[in-house]
């Protein structure tokens, strides 16, 4: 399987192998959004201004990612007035599902009646052993470390990480509750939906 953004990744993750969805849309859609930030975030282009009140996304570097996805959205973010990270997510989040689900039709992962295909079904796995490096090492600024986080902010813990140890999920519960970013997601979810914050997460 060819090396994912972290949008593309998170929506592998939230479809079963028959395509139906592990999440409803809209919590969905601000994980997606949130991978978008995630990885503008480990590429140093966004941050946190948190001398503002409220805290504020902030774009640091405006320059080309490479990446038309989150070149997109890093134009979108430098063109306008700053924001408090869970407005973004709710903007981003309207069209994220259904372009995720796009580039991965064109690159053969995903058919257009919403099946995954083979070649992605060792996705979870995979993802598990990234998630848990992530949160052994305490690393939430790289791209394992922020699909821990997205993957804790959409309720997939349950079946990305499946029956491990719960020292491992804890861990990740206290890492992403410290995250402004994996905030602003449950945030945008909340609005929507009812979000357990309890211990555990996910």
């Amino acid at each position: 399987m060819p090396a994912l953004l972290l949008p593309d990744e998170l929506f592998l993750l939230a479809h079963r192998r028959s395509g139906a969805r592990r999440v409803d849309r809209i919590p969905m859609g601000a994980g997606l959004a949130g991978g978008t930030l995630g990885e503008l975030r480990i590429r140093g282009r966004i941050g946190i201004d948190d001398t503002a009140d409220p805290w504020m996304l902030a774009v640091h570097r405006d320059d080309p990612t490479g990446e038309p996805i989150l070149d997109r959205a890093l134009a979108v973010l430098a063109a306008e007035p700053p924001r408090p990270p869970h407005e973004w997510i709710e903007r981003l989040r309207v069209t994220a599902l259904d372009e995720s689900a796009d580039r991965l039709a064109r690159q053969g992962l995903f058919n257009p009646e919403g099946k995954r295909r083979e070649r992605v079904s060792n996705a979870i796995p995979a993802a598990r052993a990234r998630v848990v490096d992530a949160v052994s090492m305490s690393n939430m600024d790289s791209q394992a470390g922020m699909l821990a986080l997205m993957v804790w902010a959409m309720e997939l813990t349950g079946p990305v990480l499946g029956r491990l140890a719960w020292p491992v999920r804890y861990r990740l519960w206290r890492l992403a509750m410290g995250d402004w970013l994996c905030f602003a997601v449950r945030t945008t979810i909340g609005l929507y939906t009812q979000v357990p914050f309890q211990g555990g997460g996910g």
